[in-house]
C-alpha cells in the first residue's frame, strides 16, 4: 500500500494468512505449495518485493496435472486392464477441462490427482484389506478436502459405497474392513477438523453474505455440467460477443458437422461404459460413490439454496474419464 508521500510498501502475507484466512474460496493445500514454490523459486530469478513469478505460481497445478495421467492410467489398469488405464490416461491428457486447471494457478488439479490416488487406494484396499491402504486411503482423503472443502460430497459418497460393498460380503472379512473403514474415515476427518476449524465460521459466514454463493441450480446448469464432464465446456454460450469463449452451442450454426458426430460417441461411449460397470464388485462400488457425491451435492444445493458451480463437480472429472475408457476399450 501507498504512505502519504505516495511511496509503495509490501508486506508479505505471514503464513498464518496463508493456512487460516478463507473467504470460502481459499484452497488451502495449493496455497501452501504455491508459497513452498515462490519463495524457493524467488531468489533464483530476481523477483521484487511485491512481483508474482507466474511460472512458480502455477507450478503445483501443472505437476498435479502431470501425474494425474500417470495415476489414472494406474487406476484403470488396477479396475480392468492395461487397456482401459492407457485409454483412461489418453482421454485425461487430452480433456479440455484437465488441461485448464493444470495450468490454472487454483487448486482442481491437485483435488483430481488426490481423488484418483484416493481411489486408487480404496480399489487395493477393498481387495486385500491391508491397513497401510486404508490408511494411504485416509490420507488422501484428507489431502483432497484440503485442498478443495467441497470434495467432502465425494468424501461421503465413496464411504458410503465402500461401507455398502463391504457389508454385502462375508461376515468375517466384513467386520475387519468395516473397522478399518471406518478408522480412515476417523482420522482423515479428525486431521481435517483440525487444521480447517479456524477456516469453518468464515467460510460459513461467506456463504451467508455473499449474493454470488445464492442458489443458482435449474435444468441448464445441470445441462451445463454434464457438457463440461464430456467436453470441457459448456452447452450454452453465456459469452456470445467472445469468439474465444467457447461453448457448444457455438459450434451448432457452422460447425453442425462436428458435433452431432461428437454428441453421437459420447452416447456410444456411455451405454457401453454402462456394459462394462454394470458388473459387480468394485466398479460398481467407484460409480455408486460418484453418483452418490453428484446427488448430494444436488440436494444440500437445493435445500440451503446455495450454489452450484462448474468447477465444484470437477471431482466426478476422474471416474467420467474412467468410465469413458472403460466403454472405449470395449468398442
Amino acid at each position: 500500500k501507498a504512505d502519504r508521500q505516495g511511496k509503495i510498501s509490501f508486506r508479505r502475507a505471514g503464513w498464518e494468512e496463508t493456512l487460516w484466512e478463507n473467504k470460502a474460496n481459499n484452497g488451502v493445500l495449493f496455497s501452501v505449495a504455491a508459497r513452498l514454490f515462490d519463495e524457493a523459486w524467488r531468489p533464483g530469478d530476481g523477483s521484487t518485493e511485491g512481483s508474482v513469478n507466474e511460472r512458480a505460481l502455477r507450478a503445483p497445478s501443472l505437476i498435479a496435472g502431470l501425474l494425474s495421467i500417470v495415476a489414472i492410467a494406474l487406476l484403470g489398469r488396477g479396475l480392468f486392464s492395461p487397456a482401459v488405464g492407457l485409454a483412461a490416461a489418453f482421454v485425461l491428457a487430452l480433456h479440455p477441462w484437465h488441461l485448464r486447471y493444470s495450468t490454472e494457478a487454483r487448486p482442481y488439479a491437485m483435488m483430481i490427482l488426490l481423488v484418483i490416488l484416493a481411489m486408487l487406494c480404496l480399489v487395493i484396499a477393498l481387495r486385500n484389506n491391508r491397513w497401510r491402504w486404508w490408511l494411504a486411503f485416509a490420507g488422501c482423503q484428507f489431502l483432497y478436502m484440503y485442498a478443495f472443502s467441497g470434495a467432502l460430497y465425494f468424501a461421503l459418497g465413496t464411504n458410503v459405497a465402500a461401507l455398502i460393498t463391504i457389508i454385502a460380503r462375508g461376515r468375517a472379512w466384513r467386520s475387519a474392513a468395516m473397522g478399518r473403514l471406518v478408522v480412515a474415515g476417523i482420522i482423515s476427518a479428525m486431521v481435517y477438523l483440525q487444521l480447517m476449524m479456524p477456516c469453518l465460521p468464515q467460510m460459513a459466514f461467506s456463504i451467508a453474505e455473499l449474493d454470488s454463493l445464492r442458489g443458482n441450480l435449474d435444468v441448464a446448469r445441470l445441462v451445463d455440467i454434464c457438457s463440461y464432464l464430456s467436453f470441457g465446456m459448456p452447452a450454452f454460450d453465456y459469452n456470445a460477443e467472445n469468439l474465444q469463449n467457447p461453448a457448444l452451442e457455438k459450434f451448432w450454426p457452422s460447425g453442425w458437422w462436428m458435433l452431432v458426430p461428437a454428441l453421437l460417441a459420447a452416447g456410444i461411449l456411455v451405454f457401453f461404459g454402462l456394459l462394462v460397470f454394470r458388473r459387480g464388485g468394485i466398479p460398481r462400488t467407484l460409480l455408486l460413490g460418484n453418483l452418490l457425491a453428484f446427488m448430494l451435492m444436488l440436494l444440500v444445493s437445493v435445500f440451503t439454496d446455495t450454489a452450484v458451480y462448474f468447477w465444484y463437480v470437477i471431482f466426478l472429472l476422474p471416474f467420467t474419464v474412467m468410465f469413458a475408457a472403460a466403454g472405449w476399450t470395449v468398442l
